[in-house]
């Protein structure tokens, strides 16, 4: 997995593919081909909270608020008819995450 502190000279770049990861993450087409990187996007978001530059912390938090709302709509387009998901469900569909 990818560190999210870089270098001074890097830091531009690693918030621009964040911004780039978020806007795949809230591209509508996409989300049933995302399930699989799920876990991984939200480690890497929540990893991106510890980031010495503001602008990374903040890119990280937009994708991690996109990526929650894909599991969150995700789960309610699921078959059990619930309206809200549930710890159960979520863990049971990212077991990496828990």
């Amino acid at each position: 997995m990818m560190m999210i502190d870089l270098m001074d000279s890097t830091w531009k770049l690693a918030v621009h593919a964040l911004n780039v990861l978020r806007l795949v993450i809230t591209d509508s087409s996409l989300a049933p081909d995302l399930n699989r990187y799920v876990s991984d996007v939200f480690q890497l978001a929540v990893q991106g909270f510890k980031a010495s530059q503001w602008s990374l912390r903040n890119s990280s938090m937009m994708v991690f608020t996109a990526v929650t709302q894909l599991i969150v709509s995700s789960d309610r387009n699921d078959s059990s008819g619930a309206s809200v998901p549930t710890a159960k469900s979520f863990f049971t569909r990212f077991p990496l995450l828990e």
